[in-house]
């Protein structure tokens, strides 16, 4: 009964620390899910600030070519 008890004991703390390690890295897997998602959102602002920029630049070159006709 002692060793059934022993077992049982062990099983849990077991359980426990993989549990815990498990944990970690969910933890761990939000942390970069979460950095990825800044990273995303920076890259949009990046790619806005381009079309932009080309934008004018098409703008620009329209006027130029008025100009110059």
């Amino acid at each position: 009964m002692v060793n059934l008890i022993h077992t049982a004991v062990n099983l849990i703390h077991g359980s426990r620390l993989f549990l815990g390690s498990f944990r970690n890295k969910i933890d761990f897997i939000n942390d970069i899910a979460g950095a990825l998602y800044n990273i995303l959102k920076l890259l949009r602002k990046i790619i806005a600030t381009i079309n932009e920029i080309a934008d004018q630049t098409n703008l620009l070159a329209l006027n130029a070519s008025i100009e110059a006709a």
